[in-house]
């Protein structure tokens, strides 16, 4: 009788070829979709499979006691969790702590933060590296429209961050990634900046009016946001975070503004709630 042999990778079993249906139905190695991501893996895999599946319920590494699906833990660390290690938000200072004392050390050291800011008030330009962490693993889930977010850095009294849609905006061109300045909480004003991805691609965002006038230049999205609607595709991006060992996808920024306006003031910082400067000071950055 003519033998057949199992279908599924990695079973050796062979055995009449009118028999081997009833064994395929039981073969440990057969492939089943997994209950919570619906990924194909094999029956006995599914232990292996469930210490990676991004739907599996976790806790916060951190011990936080945050309850999360596995994917979601990147953004949380990222974001959220106020066990996380994170610098100072103030230009300049170089404290790191858990996000929790986040906002005693801005109070304890509001003096301090207040001459930092004072001399970023006085530069032209800054420049920042801004890291999207676990690239790969946050864009994989990210459909169109949706975006990530980098952490705060400052300029001028302004708190800034990247917003980067892996997969593009609603505006973009299909297999376009977009990327956009944003300013928290009020309009962007006169911030423009430089970009280049760390994989040494680069690309230079264009006062208004200048450069070529096409649907890829750099433009203002109603004032509280600037950027590139079809910054450069995906796969560059993703060629990026895969050559760091961390994963992280990097931008070097430079930051400056186009005209010189009046001083700023965020959150009770800057120079126009400087003592001797009028206004009596006034609270910490808070998110």
């Amino acid at each position: 009788m003519e033998e057949a042999e199992c279908r599924y990778s990695g079973c050796d079993v062979k055995m009449p070829r009118g028999k081997i249906a009833s064994h395929e139905k039981k073969c440990p190695l057969r492939t089943v979709p997994c209950e919570r991501c619906d990924l194909p893996i094999s029956h006995n895999g599914k232990r292996l499979h469930n210490s990676v599946c991004p739907r599996m319920p976790v806790k916060c590494p951190h011990k936080c006691g945050t309850d999360l699906l596995r994917s979601e833990v990147p953004e949380h660390l990222a974001r959220e969790c106020p066990e996380e290690t994170v610098k100072s938000l103030i230009p300049g200072c170089k404290t790191e702590m858990k996000r929790q004392l986040l906002g005693a050390h801005l109070t304890e050291k509001e003096a301090e933060h207040r001459e930092l800011i004072e001399k970023c008030e006085r530069r032209g330009a800054r420049a920042v590296t801004v890291k999207f962490r676990d690239f790969e693993k946050r864009a994989a889930s990210i459909e169109k429209g949706w975006a990530l977010e980098s952490d705060f850095f400052h300029f001028q009294g302004a708190r800034l961050f990247l917003q980067l849609f892996p997969k593009g905006g609603v505006t973009a061109r299909e297999g376009m990634a977009s990327l956009y300045l944003v300013r928290e909480g009020t309009p962007l004003d006169t911030f423009r900046c430089s970009v280049q991805v760390v994989s040494g691609q680069q690309c230079t965002l264009s006062h208004p009016g200048e450069g070529k006038e096409d649907e890829s230049a750099a433009f203002s999205v109603k004032g509280c946001k600037y950027g590139w609607p079809n910054f450069c595709s995906f796969e560059p991006l993703l060629s990026a975070a895969r050559s760091t060992e961390e994963g992280n996808l990097q931008f070097h920024l430079k930051v400056f503004r186009i005209e010189s306006p009046e001083p700023l003031i965020v959150d009770g910082y800057g120079p126009a709630r400087l003592p001797g400067r009028g206004g009596g000071g006034g609270g910490p950055y808070s998110r």
